[in-house]
């Protein structure tokens, strides 16, 4: 949201600089940090502001592009050193779970009133949520020396 603001101030002064480029970008990368599918929003962003201001643009997005592609990288690398894949955050997986299973419906107030967010998402039903800890446990079993960060400030280690 901080990025998409900053991008709104930027188009709305016109300042189109090194700075504002650098900062964009900078929280840009940090935003796809936290959920992988913000990189789509962040690449509509740029194309979007290069059909509105044309050339005056052009530098102001490259910097951005340049300094978020500099942000993610590390992060990369320490989940592929930690979890043998250079893997982004996200809820891909469970959100494509909760929509399509046998109780699933057309929206997310369906799901919630026919009962597929119940039955299916962990952050609603201790069971389930029992069941990805679990889960979570035995993937890590092969690495008691390491600590894994579980989510919600959880931390597991498996000895």
């Amino acid at each position: 949201m901080l990025a998409l603001g900053h991008t709104i101030l930027i188009w709305r002064k016109g300042v189109f600089n090194l700075s504002s480029g650098l900062i964009q970008g900078t929280l840009w990368g940090v935003a796809v940090l936290t959920n992988a599918s913000v990189l789509t929003a962040f690449a509509l962003v740029l194309v979007a502001g290069l059909f509105q201001f044309r050339g005056a643009i052009l530098r102001t997005n490259g910097l951005a592009a340049l300094s978020a592609i500099l942000v993610v990288p590390p992060w990369l690398v320490r989940n592929a050193l930690v979890l043998h894949a250079p893997v982004l955050p996200s809820n891909f997986g469970l959100e494509l779970h909760v929509s399509n299973n046998e109780l699933a419906r057309a929206n997310a107030d369906d799901n919630v009133r026919g009962g597929a967010f119940k039955r299916y998402h962990p952050s609603v039903n201790p069971a389930e949520a029992g069941r990805v800890r679990d889960k979570a446990k035995s993937s890590i079993t092969s690495k008691p020396w390491q600590t894994h960060s579980v989510g919600s400030g959880t931390t597991l280690r498996v000895s």
